[in-house]
């Protein structure tokens, strides 16, 4: 009874701790980018370091904890995974482009550059470094860390938390861009979209099968932007 006791405390101050450090994180990133609002470049100088160390230094604190062992390379799953990301490709692009025909976007081209400073100048090497690379940090901690600290415990809840804080994080992100209406529903597909990259973290043991998935949905933006900016 008391072994049982003390897993139960340590379920419960686990799951607390996680929750507290990706309420911190999102606090953190979005006063950056709703009150700072510096340059995309200093943005993902802020960013990366908390997202790539943040389930490191948890890691110290919890020994059961291993966020590399998510970096195991295994070529399992990414043909699914290329399929699928041009599958969310499409899907993305054709949202947009339905969306567009009905509704006044207009808002994207000022918040792009307003709040994160991307032009035509730049547009190439942040979308770039925005698909390869901040999506992987984005998978390494909302699906290294947050999914899989809180799978120990509770499956329901590592798909609920991960796919939650995943939206809500990018709605600094999106401030200004649209109206309320187009806003719920991008926030419903981050939503989906995490749990199908919750899906393929936990089938496949890493994160590169989501990274790879996640990616496409990036490129599927840059491709936007590339619209927005140049036609």
């Amino acid at each position: 009874m008391k072994s049982v006791t003390n897993k139960n405390k340590f379920v419960t101050k686990h799951n607390f701790m996680v929750c507290v450090v990706i309420l911190v994180c999102i606090a953190i990133i979005s006063y950056v980018d709703l009150v700072v609002r510096p340059s995309y470049f200093i943005k993902t100088a802020v960013k990366a370091p908390i997202f790539f160390l943040v389930p490191i230094l948890y890691s110290i604190f919890y020994k059961d904890f291993k966020p590399f062992a998510f970096l195991k390379p295994k070529k399992d799953g990414l043909l699914f995974a290329f399929l699928l990301g041009i599958g969310i490709y499409i899907i993305v692009l054709g949202f947009y482009l339905i969306a567009s025909s009905f509704a006044d976007l207009s808002g994207v081209k000022i918040s792009l550059e307003n709040n994160l400073g991307i032009n035509k100048n730049n547009l190439i090497y942040i979308g770039l470094y925005v698909s390869i690379c901040n999506s992987f940090l984005e998978e390494w901690f909302f699906r290294g860390f947050v999914f899989h600290g809180f799978r120990k415990t509770s499956r329901k809840a590592a798909y609920l938390v991960s796919s939650l804080s995943f939206a809500v994080y990018h709605i600094a992100i999106m401030d200004g861009m649209f109206g309320f209406g187009i806003l719920l529903l991008t926030l419903l597909g981050l939503f989906v979209g995490g749990t199908i990259f919750n899906y393929l973290n936990e089938k496949h043991r890493n994160i590169y099968a989501s990274w790879f998935c996640h990616s496409f949905a990036n490129f599927a933006m840059n491709t936007i932007g590339y619209l927005i900016f140049f036609t």
